[in-house]
């Protein structure tokens, strides 16, 4: 992974969870950042990085990533630092490269308030991003917290999405189970959205649709797959996963059975 060195401090971000700053870095980008816990295993973390190599192989754009090094006194200006605990400036901290142009969403504005959806550049990608959010048990995007940037780019406008801490519906990796099914709370996703569902009704899933939908949602997974044990060895060196828990993870992404289950489920929330 590639690692960098915040050298100047730009601004906080007023959110909840992990109070993210805006840095400069020693490579002349600017990275959104959040602290790792110092006290156990930061899975939120550890979702952020997976998430981001999860999302390209689905032919999102997701913000490039990198490693930051942070001085606590970098951040001596910063409100959200001050709840940082002392020991997470020994650790690195997730960087996400702050993308430009670029406006959120959230609960106070309705998608079709701020963007007509005829002028995104692949409307199909939010319905991607809801099978997405099904597939990994996003807890974190959903109507009241969009966690979605629209980029413009000329006349069109794509999605990037982020903030990714939250899957697995927030468990540990020792604690996912297959057999438990899909988790995915009910209206938690960006499928009910305004945008989403004028995009549905637009397309009219016909079983040439369904069908479709189906067979790019297996080849997403088979990338994923083909790809995990790499993506894992890029991680391992700076936060290192048990071969349990390794295993566990693994299991679950590629399980079958929990898959069928999931586009399914999918589908159920498309026909609403």
């Amino acid at each position: 992974m590639k690692r960098v060195n915040a050298v100047a401090y730009s601004k906080d971000f007023k959110t909840e969870g992990h109070k993210p700053v805006l840095i400069l870095a020693d490579d002349r980008k600017k990275y959104v950042i959040k602290p790792q816990r110092p006290d156990r295993f930061d899975y939120s973390i550890y979702n952020e990085i997976l998430a981001h190599h999860f999302l390209k192989l689905w032919g999102f754009h997701s913000p490039e990533i990198a490693l930051v090094k942070v001085d606590k006194e970098i951040l001596k200006n910063s409100y959200n630092a001050k709840t940082y605990k002392a020991g997470s400036f020994k650790l690195d901290f997730f960087g996400s490269e702050f993308v430009e142009n670029c406006f959120e969403i959230n609960e106070m504005y309705g998608f079709s308030k701020q963007v007509d959806y005829k002028k995104l550049e692949r409307p199909e990608m939010l319905i991607r991003l809801g099978l997405f959010d099904i597939w990994l048990e996003n807890d974190d995007r959903k109507p009241t917290n969009y966690n979605i940037l629209f980029r413009q780019n000329n006349q069109k406008v794509s999605i990037v999405p982020i903030d990714n801490a939250f899957l697995f519906s927030t468990l540990d990796f020792s604690q996912i189970d297959p057999a438990n099914g899909v988790c995915n709370s009910v209206n938690d996703n960006v499928l009910y959205s305004q945008i989403a569902c004028q995009i549905i009704k637009k397309v009219k899933p016909t079983k040439k649709w369904i069908d479709d939908q189906r067979e790019l949602f297996y080849i997403c997974i088979n990338r994923c797959q083909g790809k995990f044990d790499e993506i894992i060895e890029t991680i391992q060196p700076h936060i290192p996963l048990s071969k349990d828990e390794r295993l566990n993870l693994q299991t679950f992404l590629f399980h079958k059975e929990r898959n069928e289950q999931v586009f399914n489920d999918f589908l159920s929330r498309i026909k609403k």
